[in-house]
């Protein structure tokens, strides 16, 4: 059981390390009202995170929540229904708080040009426990009573 125990110590610091910090949501949405987006990528700081074969007519679609700091460029590419190819690339950290949570958001206008919107956490306090009560930003389903105290 001996040699058990720095590997046990060693798993909940790493586990600690990786748990902490702010947590953000990355989100794309799509705001025509009758074409969909196709081919979504959605890349931070050069690095491939998600791609979403298609975004319906207003509607959005959202990353797995993430922390710590958010990337120094995001960058979303995407297809109109004609196939003609788009990209954007963005600043998210530019004019915000270092211990920022909440959504990172890229709406795509009709115009076929994105902007970047940052919704900012209204929890006072986040719970550590995954299967909390989901913040309003995030997006996921609710399961009745699991919020019930």
């Amino acid at each position: 059981m001996k040699p058990l125990f720095p590997l046990l110590i060693l798993s909940v610091c790493v586990t600690g390390c990786v748990t902490r910090g702010p947590r953000y949501q990355i989100s794309v949405g799509n705001e025509h009202d009758q074409r969909s987006i196709r081919d979504v990528e959605v890349l931070a700081d050069g690095r491939t995170l998600h791609e979403f074969s298609r975004i319906g007519p207003v509607k959005s679609a959202a990353l797995r929540p993430r922390r710590g700091a958010p990337p120094l460029e995001l960058t979303v590419r995407w297809s109109d229904p004609e196939g003609n190819r788009f990209e954007q690339s963005f600043n998210p950290r530019e004019d915000m708080p270092v211990d920022f949570q909440g959504m990172i958001f890229v709406k795509i206008g009709t115009d076929q040009r994105g902007e970047l919107m940052r919704i900012a956490s209204t929890s006072d306090d986040e719970s550590i426990l995954p299967w909390n009560v989901p913040e309003s930003w995030e997006g996921s389903i609710g399961i009745p009573g699991m919020g019930e105290r």
